[in-house]
């Protein structure tokens, strides 16, 4: 069973959105409390006098290696439009990208679904070979 995040901003960043994959509900749950863990972490650091720390310290947490398994986005790009972007959940490497044809994050992330759903796909009709 694949599990899926909500829509979000990646790291607050509003030209950036991302869908997380995961191979199941509790790897989605082992992912929260992974980013839960690294923001207690990091929030134990004096924020001083900073109003935005904790918003800060949010957005700046990576979510490399925590459990996702694949990091669907939509980049907005200079023209407006949005690039399709698939990367490793794990790594954050680069897996499959279609740029700037998209008019909306939305369809740039179905785009991304629609790739992921044909590449397991294919995948598994080689393994039954």
């Amino acid at each position: 069973m694949i599990v899926f995040s909500e829509q979000h901003l990646w790291q607050g960043d509003k030209s950036v959105q991302q869908i997380l994959v995961f191979s199941s509900q509790e790897g989605k749950d082992k992912f929260e409390a992974e980013m839960k863990a690294r923001f207690e972490k990091v929030l134990a650091i004096s924020p001083g006098t900073d109003p935005k720390y904790l918003e800060r310290v949010k957005n700046d947490l990576s979510d490399s290696d925590a459990g996702a398994v694949y990091k669907l986005r939509a980049v907005k790009t200079d023209d407006g439009k949005y690039a399709a972007v698939i990367r490793d959940g794990f790594t954050a490497q680069l897996l499959w990208e279609d740029r700037c044809i998209y008019v909306t994050p939305d369809v740039a992330l179905l785009a991304c679904l629609n790739q992921l759903k044909t590449s397991i796909l294919k995948v598994s009709f080689l393994e039954r070979k």
